[in-house]
């Protein structure tokens, strides 16, 4: 195959809609591209309602829905956007999550040094490799911040309800106003 006709043959979108109402909307690469090039290979998943992703092991995903969104067992990283409650778990690497209900996030990393998570409800946070990272957390309860390491990178949880941080690493507490 020539380069452009490997590249026609490479994308693959799978849509469904009824009248006016889109139930889904997927993209996919079907061949890995050079390294460097990452962001663009993701398998993207966009949907009206309620959605549970199922893909390849090791693959890169971006999930947008007016539902929920579930996604489990995933070793390459996840971004997941969502109207209702977002629920990750097993995931390898966490690159951003938004719901408008509650969030339960449970994943090995995280990508990036500025991370910002929001739910509109309660928001449950466990990272395994949670290291050198300043948390500063605004829910229910009030704002508060803490430090967890060196504090080098930063995440800010926003909920609407209560933020549930788990952790196996020593949290300091640190007042808003005192340097970090």
């Amino acid at each position: 195959l020539d380069r452009r006709s490997e590249s026609a043959l490479a994308h693959v979108r799978a849509r469904a809609k009824v009248g006016d109402r889109i139930l889904f909307d997927w993209n996919a690469d079907l061949f890995k591209r050079d390294k460097g090039e990452g962001e663009e290979d993701a398998i993207q998943v966009q949907v009206g309602g309620d959605v549970a992703v199922h893909v390849p092991y090791g693959s890169t995903v971006k999930v947008y829905a007016g539902g929920n969104v579930e996604v489990r067992d995933v070793r390459g990283s996840v971004t997941a956007y969502a109207g209702g409650d977002v629920q990750l778990q097993k995931v390898g690497t966490l690159v951003h999550a938004s719901a408008g209900r509650a969030m339960d996030l449970d994943c090995e990393t995280l990508a990036g040094d500025n991370l910002k998570l929001a739910a509109g409800r309660d928001l449950r946070l466990y990272i395994r490799d949670l290291d050198n990272v300043t948390v500063k957390v605004d829910d229910l309860g009030g704002y508060w911040e803490g430090v967890i390491g060196r504090g080098q990178r930063q995440i800010r949880l926003h909920a609407g309800g209560d933020v549930t941080l788990v952790t196996e690493q020593r949290v300091q507490a640190s007042p808003p106003d005192q340097p970090l």
